[in-house]
């Protein structure tokens, strides 16, 4: 490619183009490419595309693979020419059979898009086998996911772990990943901390929040949350919500930064711009709180009903309980449990509990439900699981046994209940136990 040396006078550039004008129009294929790219990239004379465009369709003609490339861009760009899709493709099936591993890739890339995934896989292959690094990373993607060929993990990490020696950051994120997770290679942490190192390095923001993590939590490395900090900055910066999270609770915990609420605040709100359950629920709890900011039911309201139509379980218990009690906005119980239930069906122990009480006191609740013993049994035992819920115990205990009154085998799970709440220490069930007994 033709390249204006800098220590070169402009007459001495006048005059190497000259000589190359000269052989490129005595047939030279070569001279006609590198006009050309000067043409093209106004290298020591004005830019000229569509002067340009008529060489590289000069030197295309005598196969050259480069001109066909640049042909193939140019139609793509509109650069020179108009743009058209079809003689685009055209030409960068030439320069790919031509032998240009740059257009290998390209092929591999438009037929992709088409949907050709084995026609892709074929091209991408051959650039991979070639040395390029993202031809070997898309090899390895069509061997992971089954693009064109059978799936073939330990194939796919070959071609990961072959890109990302290369620096290609996509696959040192993928090598990483597999080594963590044994997909296609033995599980390795202290490879997948390596490779997670220097993706993170070459700008990679899962990789910077997955290291970032790690060095939080202790998985693979010592925890050190100064350096979990370093790479949640990084990643923040980049806009990841989920690093913008972890920071603005950092900021205003001091963990691993020095205390900055302010700015702590800030990082929240951008996270929960972007729609971030943890932000969302954070920013609820603190207006709800007055942790560092003033208390704000309505701020509080707003953030903890975000997060639950985004399908928080906590969040949703929470909502139910504005609605309940009246904060901020009317009672509304039919409203608080259809929000009970939507949590009590993620598992919420306490919004199990709650439904039990609506389904066994439907007058108290007023909360659109008829009276159904059955349905109030079925969401006590769910939230019975829990060894805290003790009211559920009872409450259970009360229903299967009918208020004590049945003794036979078929209230015998109820008893067990009752007995399990007065060991818990429940009040009212060691009442209910010691009567039974007297």
């Amino acid at each position: 490619m033709f390249i204006a040396v800098g220590s070169e006078t402009p007459e001495e550039v006048d005059e190497r183009i000259s000589t190359i004008k000269l052989t490129a129009e005595n047939g030279d294929v070569s001279s006609q490419f590198n006009l050309a790219m000067a043409l093209y990239f106004g290298f020591g004379c004005p830019a000229d595309w569509p002067l340009a465009v008529q060489w590289f369709e000069k030197a295309a003609a005598q196969n050259h693979s480069g001109a066909q490339d640049a042909l193939a861009d140019a139609y793509t760009s509109g650069k020179g020419v108009e743009v058209n899709e079809a003689l685009a493709h055209q030409w960068t099936a030439k320069a790919a059979n031509n032998g240009s591993v740059a257009a290998q890739y390209n092929l591999g890339s438009k037929l992709h898009k088409l949907g050709d995934y084995a026609e892709s896989f074929k091209w991408y292959e051959r650039s991979a086998i070639a040395g390029n690094p993202e031809a070997q990373y898309n090899t390895g993607n069509c061997y992971d996911v089954g693009l064109g060929v059978a799936i073939d993990k330990q194939e796919a990490f070959k071609w990961y772990l072959l890109s990302a020696e290369q620096g290609f950051s996509m696959a040192e994120y993928n090598v990483a990943y597999s080594a963590k997770h044994g997909d296609g290679v033995s599980v390795d942490k202290e490879l997948a901390i390596k490779f997670y190192k220097r993706a993170a390095a070459h700008g990679h923001v899962d990789a910077q929040v997955t290291l970032a993590t790690a060095y939080a939590k202790g998985d693979g490395v010592a925890i050190d949350l100064v350096e979990a900090s370093k790479w949640y900055k990084k990643a923040s910066s980049a806009g990841d919500s989920c690093a913008q999270w972890y920071m603005g609770v950092a900021y205003r915990s001091g963990s691993g930064v020095s205390v900055d609420k302010v700015k702590g605040l800030s990082l929240l709100l951008k996270a929960a711009d972007s729609g971030n359950v943890a932000a969302l629920c954070e920013l609820g709890n603190a207006y709800g709180s007055g942790n560092g900011v003033q208390v704000d039911l309505a701020l509080s309201f707003k953030y903890w009903k975000a997060a639950a139509e985004a399908g928080n379980v906590d969040a949703q218990f929470v909502v139910s309980n504005f609605y309940y009690g009246g904060k901020i906005v009317p009672v509304d119980r039919v409203e608080s449990l259809r929000w009970t239930r939507k949590a009590a069906e993620q598992g919420h122990i306490m919004a199990c509990y709650n439904m039990g009480n609506a389904y066994e006191d439907h007058r108290e609740h007023a909360c659109g439900v008829a009276l159904n013993k059955q349905e109030a049994i079925k969401w006590f035992r769910l939230a019975a699981v829990s060894e805290d819920c003790k009211d559920a115990h009872f409450n259970l205990g009360i229903l299967l046994t009918n208020g004590g009154e049945d003794v036979s085998e078929k209230a015998a799970e109820g008893w067990k209940w009752m007995k399990k709440a007065a060991r818990g220490g429940h009040n009212n069930a060691i009442e209910f136990m010691k009567n039974f007994a007297d």
